[in-house]
């Protein structure tokens, strides 16, 4: 049902190295804030500016592509008491208020006004303000979060102007510096600004590279990537097989397809029982309805030789199943086990799936099985596999069963 169907979408395909100006938005869906949006954009998507006023400093970015929807973001990022905001941790952050306050203040906005919210709390983190006069900025790092009335979820996100630029100004060639960035690597300047090659698949603020493989964290602006603590398959080739039985009038129908398809997706095997299989986007729905399926996440429990994977979220993966084929269809049974070879490289599967629906008023069971392969890997794949060429016919939306009435 899952892996057949499923691609795993990625941020950040293509970044570019030295990405020292950036605003980044990670926002949880339903958030008034962000919209749910999540989005890296640099220079080539729009234009940045920076000022400075009192105790605080305004970020914007005008958006010029259709990209972010020609929109505007502003920041307003102002320490407590009046005091110049520095370099430093600033806590139990909340909205603009009509004068200066004893908590810091952090304001965001986005056009169109989509997303406004009258009670702000948060906290950020300004990593490096570089000034040249009373109202000039030089250069601005900073991370940030964010609630909406203390409402689960929120938005993240992360604002870098000319961050590392000034160490940059009157360092020599290659020199070393730090963009601020902390999923970029050996930063250098290069004509006068600091540059560093990017991890495409990471996030600037909780380093987290999208890849189920890894276990990422964060340490003083650093990024530490490590293996899981198992073993991670990534999808190669599964065979599909489909009986549908229906029954009318004194007559039975019986249906039949076989046929092969790429196996997309990953499946990550834990040393602590657990198992993780990423959601996303279901394609080839009815109607092209657009459903994603959740993350699947459980335990394994080991019979003889095979571990067989018993969901934590079944309900919502049997709900995203009905969005998909129809409100008539029901799952009425789902079953996976998996085998890893001897030498823990190769992985063979089957997927066992019991269906009810009604076509015409006619009940009709199907039997679906999904036999697959996958092999072990390091890192996720960032291409889906491809399918060679074989014996069995491949899966297409124009195939159609070979049917008996008896």
């Amino acid at each position: 049902m899952r892996r057949l169907l499923l691609l795993i979408a990625l941020l950040g395909a293509a970044w570019p190295a030295g990405a020292s100006t950036f605003l980044f938005l990670d926002s949880h869906p339903g958030d008034p804030v962000g919209g749910g949006e999540r989005a890296l954009y640099g220079s080539e998507a729009g234009s940045f500016q920076v000022s400075r006023s009192g105790a605080g400093v305004s970020f914007y970015f005008a958006c010029t592509s259709e990209a972010c929807n020609f929109g505007l973001w502003s920041f307003a990022f102002i320490a407590p008491a009046g005091r110049p905001l520095e370099p430093g941790v600033y806590d139990d952050a909340e909205g603009l208020q009509p004068y200066p306050g004893m908590h810091p203040q952090l304001s965001v906005y986005g056009y169109p006004p989509t997303r406004t919210c009258a009670n702000l709390h948060g906290r950020f983190v300004v990593h490096e303000a570089t000034y040249t006069s009373d109202i000039d900025v030089a250069a601005f790092a900073a991370d940030f979060e964010l609630t909406c009335d203390g409402a689960a979820g929120g938005l993240s996100g992360a604002v870098r102007y000319h961050a590392g630029d000034a160490a940059c100004a009157t360092g020599a060639e290659g020199a070393p510096c730090d963009d601020r960035d902390p999923c970029s690597r050996d930063d250098r300047c290069v004509a006068g600004t600091c540059a560093g090659e990017r991890e495409p698949r990471c996030s600037p603020v909780d380093c987290d590279d999208r890849d189920p493989c890894t276990d990422d964290t964060l340490a003083e602006g650093v990024c530490l990537t490590a293996p899981i603590a198992g073993t991670c398959w990534a999808g190669d080739e599964a065979l599909l097989s489909l009986v549908a039985t229906g029954s009318a009038n004194g007559r039975t129908a019986v249906c039949r397809l076989r046929c092969r398809a790429p196996l997309d997706g990953v499946l990550v095997l834990r040393d602590d029982s657990t198992y993780l299989a990423p959601g996303g986007p279901l394609v080839g729905c009815i109607g092209n309805a657009a459903v994603t399926v959740p993350d699947e996440v459980g335990l394994t429990r080991r019979r003889g030789r095979y571990l067989v994977l018993q969901p934590n979220n079944r309900d919502a993966l049997e709900q995203a199943f009905q969005d998909c084929v129809g409100p008539s269809a029901r799952l009425k049974g789902y079953r996976t086990r998996v085998r890893p070879s001897r030498d823990e490289q190769q992985l063979t599967g089957i997927t066992t799936a019991r269906i009810r629906t009604r076509q015409g008023g006619i009940p009709i069971g199907v039997l679906v099985r999904v036999r697959f392969r996958a092999a072990r890997v390091e890192h996720a794949p960032l291409a889906p596999s491809t399918l060679a060429a074989g014996r069995v016919r491949a899966c297409t939306p124009t195939l159609r069963p070979s049917c008996m009435v008896r």
